[in-house]
């Protein structure tokens, strides 16, 4: 049976219930996977944490839900919108009791009052294995800048099967004078908080600090520079970061509009750097944000295959299209484990501004598109796939968060839990 067919029946079992796929964790080896040595083979079975983040729970536990109002009625509705259960009006909590695995939420009574939503997720029969390609971009120090959110969405990640996690990067906050390296920042805490959960951390940068080049948005004027950023950036996350992207979709302006000549050699300096500091680090390429195919030739005639562990790229694709955009960077991916670091067909958000919630009609779609997005990605051979993103983000009128600012649970996160 090929990819493609195997993923398929996965979405067709997705869309008649949940599905909990057991694999062996004895496969762990840092083969370019991005796994510390230090975390392969230790990772448990994740359990909630004690308050539930997000209104999270495993199937078998007892389900209670803090209320925001005790002047309204509350009904509790599935998936499908079907009626389990009323709490009367006058209770501070709904005691729900045990539910089936599934998306719910409590709806008010009250005219224009907005739905606290919840999940019951199967628990994992076992760890996630550390080769899985089941990952999700979190970008975890720049959401979540409150520290004691960091280990609840750590959680949510661990619960729902995830593998490897992609946070985000200022050069420019961790080194704000050349040499000089701030201590004890925000990156710090969200690398304990993902790795205290056993996640795989893919971590990425995307501009050079005031004194390497006054553009921003562009490559650091002397590439030493660059070589001693990551050398002392793998050298301090040892253990816990297992893999970086020296940048960020580097081939467009919004990230400095380099040339792939340019990319090439800020990845050899990039990649020498990391090893230096820490010669088990997975060495990610500077990941592109598009195919095209002046660029991609241009960073392979400048031999950069040598500087780099895994082939790294974005695409916001219809599934029609995955076909043209995997084989074009497969000419130049040099054979190295491919690694898609932001994947998505999102919805647009409608209604109250406030909100940016999705209509009902596209929370269904979000949801749907999980599987197929991971499968689609998947039968094109990658070793990872990270989807974009799991928390609320939007841009434009563009809602590409799965789980909501509280939190709580879009259906689409109750799909990714099927997923993992």
């Amino acid at each position: 049976m090929n990819y493609w067919s195997f993923y398929t029946c996965i979405i067709i079992i997705l869309l008649l219930g949940a599905v909990n796929i057991a694999h062996s964790a004895d496969q762990a080896k840092n083969n370019g996977n991005g796994i510390p040595k230090k975390i392969s083979g230790q990772r448990p079975i994740p359990n909630p944490m004690a308050n539930h983040p997000g209104n999270v729970f495993l199937k078998g536990e007892s389900i209670v839900i803090k209320l925001p109002d005790t002047t309204s009625s509350w009904r509790l509705v599935d998936y499908d919108d079907h009626e389990i259960s009323r709490v009367a009006a006058g209770s501070s909590s709904a005691e729900l009791g045990q539910l089936p695995i599934g998306f719910y939420r409590l709806m008010s009574d009250k005219v224009g009052a907005d739905w606290i939503s919840l999940a019951v997720l199967e628990p994992l029969k076992a760890p996630t294995p550390v080769t899985s390609p089941i990952c999700i971009d979190v970008a975890m120090a720049w959401f979540y800048t409150n520290r004691d959110l960091m280990p609840q969405v750590a959680s949510l990640s661990a619960l729902a099967g995830i593998n490897r996690v992609r946070d985000r990067l200022s050069w420019g906050e961790m080194e704000p004078q050349q040499g000089q390296f701030n201590a004890d920042t925000r990156y710090d805490a969200s690398a304990q908080a993902q790795s205290d959960a056993k996640l795989n951390i893919l971590q990425v940068n995307h501009s050079s600090p005031a004194w390497a080049n006054p553009d921003n948005r562009r490559f650091p004027l002397d590439l030493r520079d660059a070589y001693r950023f990551y050398e002392a950036m793998a050298k301090r996350w040892s253990g816990q970061v297992g893999a970086f992207e020296p940048w960020n979709e580097a081939d467009i302006q919004g990230f400095g509009g380099q040339t792939g000549a340019e990319m090439a050699y800020l990845q050899k300096a990039s990649y020498l750097g990391l090893k230096a500091g820490n010669p088990s680090v997975t060495a990610c390429l500077n990941v592109f944000a598009t195919h095209q195919k002046s660029q991609l030739a241009d960073i392979a005639a400048n031999e950069s295959w040598p500087y780099f562990d895994t082939y790294n790229l974005h695409h916001y694709e219809v599934f029609d299209g995955f076909p043209r955009v995997y084989a074009d960077h497969r000419a130049v991916s040099a054979g190295r484990p491919m690694w898609v670091t932001e994947c998505a067909i999102p919805v647009h958000w409608a209604g109250d501004p406030k909100l940016q919630e999705p209509s009902e009609s596209d929370l269904r779609i979000q949801a749907e598109r999980i599987a197929q997005v991971y499968a689609g990605t998947i039968h094109e051979d990658t070793a990872a796939t990270f989807y974009f993103i799991l928390g609320h983000y939007v841009e434009g009128q563009t809602q590409f968060g799965i789980i909501r600012r509280d939190l709580t649970p879009r259906p689409a996160y109750v799909a990714l839990a099927a997923v993992g």
